[in-house]
């Protein structure tokens, strides 16, 4: 090859080159994303694992669920200190749905962490769920909650694609 001829294929290698370093790019910023979104679940978590207040809303939510399985009537039940208790741990539930579904956390880690917790609590708070959503105004209250139940509880697939809903 003669020097003119390397000299015409100049300009490709220069956009070959700019394009694997835009590549390049790209994949690092991603990178950056992902480990942004692992480590603000991580702290979230952390948050409810150890703060002093968490862990006692967690106690007060555990005796509250089981006196709402007592409870005939979740108008009655409504009146009650234990129904607070409930709705402070399911905005908690809530605020970790909205954040998945605004990509702020990890989906995988906070499955992994957190699956478990976010499905039972759906389960056993179903009827306190249904009565908020009933009132007026309340239609669209815990709407990230109950959506990433959905996608959380639906059948495992070979390639879950992480669970996109």
């Amino acid at each position: 090859m003669t020097l003119s001829q390397a000299a015409n294929l100049a300009p490709l290698a220069i956009a070959a080159i700019a394009l694997c370093a835009l590549g390049a790019a790209l994949w690092s910023i991603n990178a950056q994303k992902r480990l942004a979104r692992r480590r603000a679940a991580i702290d979230f978590f952390l948050r409810t694992e150890m703060d002093e207040k968490m862990l006692q809303a967690w106690e007060n939510y555990l005796v509250a669920v089981k006196e709402l399985k007592d409870m005939k009537s979740i108008e009655e039940f409504e009146t009650t200190e234990s129904y607070r208790h409930i709705r402070a741990y399911l905005n908690i539930h809530e605020l970790l749905a909205v954040g998945i579904h605004n990509k702020v956390f990890d989906r995988q880690v906070c499955y992994d962490f957190w699956g478990d917790v976010l499905l039972n609590g759906c389960r056993d708070c179903i009827r306190v769920i249904d009565h908020v959503r009933r009132k007026p105004m309340g239609t669209y209250t815990y709407f990230d909650l109950l959506k990433l139940r959905k996608r959380w509880s639906s059948p495992k697939r070979l390639f879950p694609k992480w669970r996109r809903g």
